[in-house]
């Protein structure tokens, strides 16, 4: 199989889980009718994905990749069967947190492996159309959720997700790549501990990579805020087609994210500019999303939010061509640091960001939660400058 067809296997797998979020939203609050169970159906899913990301990143170093990710999307879709003999609260919960652990693996897996299945050369290309794909199966998963669900019944939902992983996982049993001769080999004995010092002593020794990591943990805390804010500005905009509102301003959200993935490969020399690059899209993000949210017509709402969706995948896709850029025998765990820093910001947005909206309001809780991401990216952005004054060889 060739490997640029799997981007397509992966995006229909990720179809079926934003799908998946969806059906198993409505399912809780069906059976339950309780806003706190769907609230920890969210947090169950952060939660998975924190507590595994730091493993994770260890046993992508140490383990062949491919291998690991076939498994993951194995589980993954036998824990949502599980679902269609056990539909309860408490196995949904568990299942949700099962599979936030194994998607984590998954993610970190393939991140880490990107540069050895498509080409280092091909970084900007190849992340650009993840990220493309990305967008849109959200987009669709989230319209066709709801609809599906009605259609056909939450079941025959999570038959589908179930099959889109296993496809996933068939793909990658097909696919063949070149293994780094001895990876993982010498770091099967080494402990746990020791291999968390490695990757900790090789994010000091690179002041840089380790000033981009706390901008993500900043980026995904401020996040927080427009996931919350988003259904709640689309209530304040027309209560009686909230959702259809909702729909539009991630939808147009979306059609700026795939703009973005089709301009980044056009841009001369982009991936020796990432830092800067993704820093400033980082700013422009963030002050989209405030005067998204600060708006009270649809049109200029859509048109902040389309603005907003261009510079977010230009910072999501590059802080992941960042981590990318970092040595093969250290990606693992170095992406797991990310992933575990992107996980840990979002969990506490969004316990602090219920508690600002009720405090301040929706427009002032997003000010202040991206204010923070746009102070701190702009501290970040100086002292990048001082690495460069030190350092001219800097390339990205």
């Amino acid at each position: 199989m060739k490997r640029a067809l799997y981007l397509y296997v992966k995006a229909f797998s990720d179809f079926g889980s934003m799908m998946d979020t969806i059906v198993l939203s409505s399912l809780i609050l069906t059976l339950t009718n309780s806003p706190y169970w769907l609230s920890g159906l969210l947090l169950m899913g952060v939660a998975g994905g924190s507590a595994s990301a730091l493993l994770s990143g260890v046993l992508a170093d140490r383990y062949n990749r491919r291998t690991l990710m076939i498994w993951s999307d194995v589980l993954r879709g036998l824990c949502l069967l599980l679902l269609l003999i056990w539909p309860t609260p408490v196995v949904i919960l568990a299942v949700r947190f099962v599979n936030g652990c194994l998607s984590s693996l998954f993610q970190i897996g393939f991140q880490s492996e990107i540069p050895r299945m498509f080409g280092e050369d091909r970084l900007v290309v190849v992340n650009s159309r993840i990220a493309r794909y990305r967008s849109v199966s959200m987009v669709l998963g989230f319209l066709c959720g709801g609809t599906f669900a009605v259609l056909l019944g939450y079941r025959w939902v999570l038959v589908l997700d179930t099959l889109s992983f296993l496809l996933s996982a068939a793909a990658l049993l097909a696919m063949k790549w070149e293994r780094e001769a001895g990876q993982g080999q010498s770091k099967q004995k080494e402990s746990l501990g020791r291999s968390f010092a490695g990757a900790w002593e090789y994010l000091r020794g690179n002041s840089v990579l380790l000033t981009v990591l706390v901008v993500g943990l900043i980026d995904t805390f401020g996040s927080a805020s427009h996931n919350l804010g988003f259904p709640l500005l689309a209530e304040l905009l027309d209560a009686g087609n909230q959702a259809f509102v909702y729909g539009c301003i991630w939808g147009i959200w979306g059609v700026g994210n795939v703009l973005m993935t089709v301009l980044m490969p056009k841009i001369p020399r982009l991936q020796e500019r990432l830092i800067p690059f993704y820093l400033g899209c980082t700013v422009l993000m963030s002050t989209g999303f405030i005067l998204t949210l600060s708006s009270s017509s649809l049109v200029p709402v859509l048109v902040f939010a389309f603005l907003t969706g261009i510079f977010d995948a230009g910072s999501v896709t590059a802080n992941g061509m960042i981590v990318q850029s970092v040595e093969n025998h250290v990606r693992g765990r170095v992406v797991g640091v990310a992933t575990f820093l992107g996980q840990f910001g979002f969990g506490i947005g969004f316990v602090v960001a219920p508690l600002l909206v009720d405090g301040l309001g929706l427009a002032k809780m997003v000010w202040v939660l991206h204010g923070v991401v746009i102070v701190s990216t702009l501290g970040a952005i100086g002292k990048y400058r001082k690495f460069r004054k030190i350092n001219p060889t800097l390339s990205a």
